[in-house]
């Protein structure tokens, strides 16, 4: 079954949307299945139970992940470039050497997680909880680190230090959310699903 549905979505892909169909794993029991290296580029995962899940190399690229339990799972050297890592929960999770260009953190619990490596540049974690977090080698440039909980996480350089953007986080937030909804739209009135 589930390779059925991961052929129509990369079909789905493949043609733009005109064919095949979306797939949507939605608040689905995903605990400890071995996802790595799959194409899941715009993948709803929203509110999915990935516990200790596999996800190393896969391409989450513009996934939805609002939500979603990734405590424990593996998402090392995984494409979440424009992820929606919004209430996700990735307590102890490996984010090493991952692209996580442009994702949205908001509210998002990252404990204990591992980001050495990682590619975190413009992306925006409001309110995230990062404490404990390793994030030795992250690219941080342009990363929206507001209200964030770094207690006892591991960086390169202090806190105060961080190469993170200044200014409203929450206006550019809402920019990049009303472009999102934008595309979204007009996917939809064009054919995409």
């Amino acid at each position: 079954m589930l390779e059925a549905i991961l052929d129509d979505h990369h079909l789905w892909l493949e043609t733009s949307g005109k064919d095949g169909q979306q797939a949507d794993f939605a608040g689905a029991d995903l605990i400890g299945m071995d996802l790595s290296g799959m194409d899941l580029r715009r993948t709803n995962f929203s509110q999915a139970n990935l516990i200790d899940a596999n996800l190393s190399g896969a391409d989450l690229g513009g996934a939805r992940l609002s939500s979603a339990k990734l405590d424990s799972a593996n998402l090392s050297d995984a494409n979440l470039y424009d992820a929606m890592l919004f209430d996700v929960n990735a307590a102890g999770a490996d984010f090493s050497n991952a692209n996580l260009l442009m994702a949205m953190g908001s509210n998002a619990n990252f404990q204990g997680a591992n980001f050495q490596g990682a590619n975190l540049s413009r992306s925006h974690m409001l309110g995230a909880d990062m404490s404990g977090a390793d994030l030795r080698g992250a690219d941080l440039r342009g990363t929206v680190l507001w209200k964030v909980d770094l207690r006892g996480a591991q960086l390169d350089a202090p806190a105060s230090e961080l190469p993170i953007a200044r200014g409203d986080p929450i206006t550019e937030a809402r920019r990049r959310l009303v472009s999102r909804i934008r595309r979204l739209l007009f996917g939809a009135l064009h054919g995409a699903r």
